[in-house]
């Protein structure tokens, strides 16, 4: 099994994520369930990490067709890293 490794900006990119949803909710409730989605389906990776497609260096995860997450696979220390977690709509070319 892969253990799962969140970089600083992808922490950040989860706590806009859920601040945005707050927002257009208002309702904790809604965020965090939205927020626990988004981390079950990262930490799914641990079993079938090479499940999702590639973009340059990245693996690019689709969760609800809302969110995707950029992760790379070091199979030498059994390590998932996640990169990015940005909405679909947003220009993801230029971000990564």
């Amino acid at each position: 099994m892969y253990k799962i490794i969140f970089s600083e900006i992808s922490k950040n990119d989860l706590n806009n994520i859920s601040d945005i949803i707050f927002r257009f909710t208002f309702s904790k409730n809604i965020t965090d369930n939205i927020y626990q989605k988004i981390i079950t389906k990262i930490y799914s990776l641990q079993l079938f990490p090479y499940i999702c497609t590639s973009y340059k260096e990245y693996r690019i995860m689709l969760i609800n067709k809302k969110y995707k997450v950029f992760y790379k696979v070091d199979e030498n220390k059994k390590i998932i890293k996640i990169y990015r977690i940005l909405f679909s709509s947003s220009n993801y070319q230029e971000i990564i």
